[in-house]
């Protein structure tokens, strides 16, 4: 299955984490603000990375929005408080 991992990176924490989850998997990379849906749509799996905040994961609507029920997604966020990571993820089916 063809693999992509797109990220939203502000700090640099999640941008580290999509490469290490990009390299392990074999996947393509992209950031957020480099992809569009005809590029999403090429893939079977997409794994999207953002920061959190209370209206939800920074970027994702992109994802959220154009995406039937055909694509497997998982969702991540890397959250840093006072050099403790909290990594948080979820599964879209």
């Amino acid at each position: 299955m063809k693999t992509v991992v797109v990220y939203k990176s502000i700090s640099g924490f999640t941008k580290k984490y999509a490469e290490w989850i990009a390299e392990e998997l074999e996947a393509d990379l992209f950031r957020k603000e480099k992809i569009n849906i005809a590029i999403l749509l090429k893939y079977d799996i997409i794994i999207y990375g953002g920061s959190l905040h209370a209206v939800g994961i920074s970027g994702v609507s992109i994802i959220k929005n154009n995406l039937n029920k055909t694509h497997t997604v998982y969702f991540y966020i890397v959250i840093y408080i006072e050099n403790f990571f909290i990594i948080y993820q979820s599964f879209v089916d």
